[in-house]
């Protein structure tokens, strides 16, 4: 019965170690796997800081470790110190081309000084006064690479003149703006201003902040600096 019982002891020790051997492949594997995921990551990392110094704050590159892919991985170790940084650096360059574009919704020459102007210079009287508040929109369409609009919310204060009848700008406070439709960037703006045309018939309204997407198929996450411009005529806002 002893023997009987040593012998079974046997083969579950003789399983035991069989299992415990043929586990200890994998686990050291992924050791090494890891190890090698994170010598990719701070190798990437160290590119991206000397790059974000260079280039910020038009565009900034960061790294979200839960995108990273063994894809990746391979890409990565597949070059040498210099084709990591033409790589990078590539990247960077394509998003300053398209940074801090201004996207003109239309061009407006100033025109020549009218009389009706020339009399409001001079002290001509103003006979009604309003404030409408609207939305205008400009197409983001490239830079967030969808289809998608800023949307820009303002409100104005309006004059009339009394020799023309004709509607002018007085003042324009602007809101903050969003985006709509489908694009692969986020928008967030940061400041706005406004520049009134000599003879308040147009405004041009800015409006700058940051778009932010990641870059598929990679753990990089991109950040550029943009600005919309639209340029908003008196006749426009009272529509």
């Amino acid at each position: 019965m002893k023997r009987g019982f040593k012998a079974v002891q046997t083969v579950f020790l003789s399983i035991v170690l069989s299992l415990t051997g043929s586990l200890s492949v994998p686990i050291c594997s992924l050791a090494a796997e890891n190890e090698s995921n994170d010598f990719v990551l701070e190798r990437v990392q160290e590119e991206l800081d000397s790059l974000n110094e260079q280039y910020s704050p038009k565009v900034f590159i960061s790294l979200d470790d839960t995108l990273f892919t063994n894809e990746f991985a391979d890409q990565i170790i597949s070059m040498d110190d210099e084709q990591l940084h033409c790589y990078l650096e590539s990247i960077y360059t394509t998003q300053v081309q398209n940074s801090n574009s201004v996207q003109l919704v239309q061009s407006i020459e100033e025109p020549m000084r009218s009389s009706s102007s020339a009399r409001a210079a001079k002290g001509d009287t103003w006979t009604e006064f309003t404030t409408v508040s609207k939305e205008c929109s400009v197409s983001s369409a490239i830079p967030s690479i969808g289809i998608c609009w800023i949307n820009i919310p303002y409100t104005a204060s309006m004059k009339k003149l009394s020799s023309n009848g004709v509607w002018y700008i007085d003042t324009i406070d602007v809101g903050w703006s969003y985006q709509t439709g489908l694009g692969v960037a986020g928008w967030s703006q940061s400041s706005s201003s406004v520049e009134k045309g000599q003879y308040e018939t147009y405004a041009n309204i800015t409006v700058t902040g940051v778009l932010s997407y990641g870059l598929y198929g990679t753990p990089l996450q991109i950040q550029t600096q943009q600005s919309f411009l639209y340029t908003l005529r008196a006749d426009e806002i009272m529509e």
